[in-house]
């Protein structure tokens, strides 16, 4: 597969915005870890999304299991670079492993 790990996320978007939600600073096990991920979300909708690391990233760092991730969180304005981010917000995910 191309993708190495995946987080599943949901976005709501309550304002009268078109917002750009992204992630920045982001790791894997404390390991500097870029992800693929932006999406925009219409005022008033809301969206599925995925914020994925390539098999080749997670080898790179030498992660064979993921134990935690972290990452800012982004929100703004995306018809407003200038604006002022709606949320910037530090956000800590440990997930559960599968047996």
């Amino acid at each position: 597969p191309v993708w190495g790990y995946s987080v599943n996320i949901f976005l709501v978007n309550k304002t009268n915005k078109e917002l750009m939600f992204c992630v920045d600073e982001a790791s894997i096990n404390d390991y500097m870890a870029d992800p693929f991920f932006a999406k925009t979300v219409s005022s008033g909708k809301c969206a599925f999304s995925s914020i994925s690391w390539s098999d080749s990233t997670l080898e790179d760092i030498e992660v064979t299991t993921v134990a935690k991730i972290e990452f800012k969180l982004r929100i703004y304005n995306y018809d407003d670079w200038f604006d002022d981010d709606l949320i910037n917000q530090a956000i800590t995910l440990t997930p559960k492993s599968i047996s």
